[in-house]
C-alpha cells in the first residue's frame, strides 16, 4: 500500500534510541546519532543538549520536558511531523493536514547500521489527542495516542516494509526525508489482523489488535 490514499492514519519515522524511546540515548549512541541525524546534530551544539544531566532521569521526561520527541515516543506515545532544517526554511514546522484524531498511528524505527528494509513497528496506537503547539517559528500539531489500548512490542516486532510499498518503486524500501507517511485503512487492517489472528504474537498483543480493529471505520 502507498501513502496517496489518506484515510487519516499515519506511520511515524522515529530515530532509534537504546532506551526504548522512553529516555535519552546512551552516550555511545548519542555520539553516532549526532554525527548524522539532523536534529541530533543541531541540538548537540546546545549547552543543555540531550546528554545534559537535566535529562538523565527518564522518569522526569514527558511531553512538556524532553530534548527530542524520539526520547518520549514510546513513553508518551506521541510524535509530530517535524521541522525543516534547510537553509531557506530552517526551523519552520512541517504540516500534516491529513492525520486525524481517532485513527491509527504506527511508530517505526530501525537499529543503527541496519538496512531500511529492516524497519520495524514498535508501537501501534489510536490517536486520542491532537495538540496545537506554538513555538518561535510557528504552530504545529503533536499527535498523542491512547496508552490503555495501544500495542507496545517488546519482541516479535512487525516489519514495516512487509506491508508498505512505494507506489513508484514497489521493490524498493526507501523512506527518504519526511518523518511521517499517510497510510490507508486497508494497510492498518492487514497489520492488525496479522497480529490478532496469527499465533506468532502473544495473547495480550492479539487482544489489543482485535480491539483496535474495532476503531477502523468507526
Amino acid at each position: 500500500m502507498n501513502d496517496k490514499k489518506k484515510d487519516g492514519n499515519v506511520a511515524f519515522k522515529v530515530t532509534y534510541t537504546d532506551s526504548n524511546w522512553s529516555g535519552v540515548c546512551s552516550q555511545d549512541l548519542a555520539l553516532k546519532n549526532c554525527a548524522k541525524k539532523d536534529w541530533c546534530i543541531r541540538q548537540s551544539e546546545f549547552i543543555e543538549n540531550c546528554q545534559h544531566p537535566k535529562f538523565s532521569n527518564s522518569d522526569n521526561l514527558n511531553k512538556k520536558f524532553s530534548p527530542c520527541f524520539d526520547s518520549i515516543a514510546q513513553k508518551e506515545l506521541m510524535f509530530y511531523a517535524g521541522h525543516f532544517h534547510s537553509e531557506d526554511k530552517d526551523g519552520i514546522p512541517k504540516t500534516a493536514l491529513d492525520i486525524k484524531k481517532g485513527k491509527i498511528a504506527l511508530f517505526t524505527s530501525k537499529e543503527p547500521g541496519s538496512e531500511e528494509i529492516d524497519r520495524f513497528i514498535f508501537a501501534i496506537g489510536r490517536i486520542s489527542e491532537v495538540e496545537l503547539v506554538k513555538d518561535e517559528y510557528g504552530d504545529f500539531k503533536q499527535y498523542i495516542c491512547d496508552k490503555d489500548s495501544a500495542i507496545i512490542f517488546k519482541h516479535k516486532r512487525p516489519k514495516f516494509w512487509k506491508y508498505y510499498t512505494n507506489k513508484n518503486a514497489p521493490t524498493r524500501a526507501a523512506w527518504n526525508s519526511l518523518l511521517f507517511r499517510y497510510i490507508d485503512d486497508a494497510l492498518v487492517i492487514q497489520i492488525l489482523k496479522d497480529i490478532a489472528f496469527k499465533n506468532r504474537f502473544p495473547g495480550e498483543y492479539r487482544k489489543r489488535a482485535e480491539n483496535l480493529l474495532g476503531y477502523i471505520n468507526s
